[in-house]
């Protein structure tokens, strides 16, 4: 009798949950599941995609619940991620899916939808660069530069992906236009592995043409020092990549290295010692 009563106790939780709620958790696992076979087979899944491809998207209807449009298209930014240039073929009907969730009433939506689009263009390359104008105006009016906190995310992630199409689409993307728009939304606020582009992209940018960035390098040395001091764990790749760039700028314009290090407090300055940028 024992047994049995803790096996009805161990099922209550579903049981007792209303039909809908049940359904959705039920799809949350086999999104789970799909993605983690995406991440299995990388660019293996490519055959499978097009089974996925058109539920997810139409997950990302207005219609449909928060929940829905937020899982779905986290789930297409993660399968993206995995696949690589194997997600080529289907570029253009994801950008179209996921540009429509540009303008969502949810800010998670719109972090989301920048994400996938950022990651998007990193995946393909040259394959979407008709669309970088349409993208960038897109990204700059719904998620660029925040009034509101539950927005912060979205701005975090519309930097990185900013930061992306410049390094797959340089010669679409205009310079004097998008450095100062980057640069405005430094230091990130919630996001802060989207750096890690953001600084690749400075790095690209002051190798072509370097007074485009050295003129910021106190907004990209504070926003470096400000990622690492919010994260208990510094991520290696923002290290890497940004001790590269810090190097870059001290080669190109050491004038403007020892402002920048005098701006910063105590606690930045040790952050960046601690984490081996500097």
């Amino acid at each position: 009798e024992e047994e049995e009563e803790e096996e009805e106790e161990d099922g209550g939780d579903e049981a007792d949950m209303p039909e809908t709620e049940l359904q959705g958790l039920l799809i949350e696992n086999a999104a789970d599941v799909v993605v983690a076979v995406a991440k299995l087979l990388k660019a293996n899944f490519a055959p499978y995609f097009p089974q996925f491809m058109p539920l997810l998207l139409a997950g990302l209807r207005p219609s449909c619940q928060e929940w829905c449009r937020t899982m779905c298209i986290g789930t297409l930014a993660e399968i993206i991620t995995a696949m690589g240039p194997a997600v080529t073929p289907a570029a253009e009907s994801l950008l179209s899916g996921l540009a429509i969730a540009f303008n969502d009433v949810s800010g998670e939506v719109r972090s989301n939808a920048a994400f996938a689009v950022g990651v998007l263009f990193e995946a393909t390359g040259q394959a979407l660069v008709a669309h970088c104008g349409q993208v960038l105006h897109a990204l700059h009016q719904h998620c660029l530069h925040p009034t509101e906190k539950e927005m912060y995310r979205a701005s975090d992630n519309a930097v990185g992906a900013v930061s992306r199409m410049l390094l797959a689409c340089p010669g679409a993307v205009p310079l004097d236009m998008v450095v100062p728009a980057i640069m405005g939304a430094l230091p990130l606020r919630v996001d802060h592995d989207e750096l890690v582009p953001v600084v690749k992209c400075c790095a690209a940018v002051l190798a072509a043409n370097p007074s485009l960035i050295t003129q910021y390098t106190s907004a990209v040395v504070n926003a470096v020092a400000q990622s690492l001091l919010a994260t208990k764990t510094p991520n290696p790749d923002l290290v890497l990549h940004a001790k590269a760039l810090f190097a870059q700028l001290q080669h190109h314009a050491a004038a403007t290295v020892g402002p920048a290090w005098a701006s910063l407090s105590d606690a930045e300055r040790n952050a960046l010692s601690t984490a081996g940028v500097v």
